[in-house]
């Protein structure tokens, strides 16, 4: 009987360790600016005569964002990252314009070969652009996840660069001063996201990712 008491004891003493170790959130990745970031980015002209008439440029941050513990988050949280984007523009030409901004996913690595991420665990790596500095649920123009991405073999996705969205609004006609628009771009790691380890073996593919963003544009009469 005394044995049996033993048995039981050290059973529970073990689903403890395991439920401590595998509700704890190992979910880190990195953040990195890209370099053309750091200062300004310049939109094509798609009519390469009218370059002195219309313009467009991007300032999609100042210097570099290294975040390296992130964790499961609401978009609005802490562990967020907020990104203020101004497009700057002129339109002088007698006809309106579209301008254009692209985000793409340029660069993604993977911790390890053995911990692939799928696209299941990469739907929790959302953004979303918004007009409120506040709010990533205010004024939403575009939002959506990472699990776009697609691995195989390696710890570099098979389908980069990938495009997240494209952004576009009208630069009117015969504009007499450059007009300013501002977005608000979010990503995080979802708060609903879950990873169960166990024992001492991390096996959690959203941990140690690291990616870089970079932003793209045009601006072109309407036909």
């Amino acid at each position: 009987m005394k044995d049996r008491k033993k048995l039981i004891i050290a059973i529970v003493a073990v689903l403890i360790i395991i439920v401590l170790v595998g509700g704890a959130t190992f979910a880190y990745w990195t953040w990195v600016t890209n370099t053309a970031q750091q200062t300004n980015v310049s939109f094509v002209v798609n009519q390469s005569n009218l370059e002195g008439d219309m313009y467009a440029t991007l300032e999609g941050g100042n210097g570099t964002t290294d975040v390296t513990a992130i964790k499961p988050s609401t978009c609005n949280g802490s562990n967020a990252i907020v990104k203020t984007i101004t497009i700057k523009y002129l339109n002088k030409t007698v006809q309106a314009a579209t301008v254009s901004a692209t985000l793409k996913v340029t660069a993604f690595t993977a911790r390890s070969t053995s911990y692939l991420p799928s696209s299941t665990n990469l739907g929790y790596l959302k953004y979303a652009l918004t007009t409120s500095s506040s709010s990533c649920t205010t004024g939403v123009q575009k939002s959506g996840s990472f699990s776009g991405l697609t691995f195989s073999s390696t710890v570099t996705p098979t389908n980069l660069p990938l495009t997240l969205f494209t952004q576009t609004f009208t630069a009117s006609a015969n504009m007499s001063a450059e007009g300013t628009q501002t977005y608000y771009l979010y990503i995080w790691l979802d708060s609903s996201y879950e990873h169960k380890n166990i024992g001492s073996v991390n096996s959690d593919p959203m941990q140690g990712l690291s990616f870089t963003t970079q932003w793209s544009g045009t601006i072109a009469q309407n036909s």
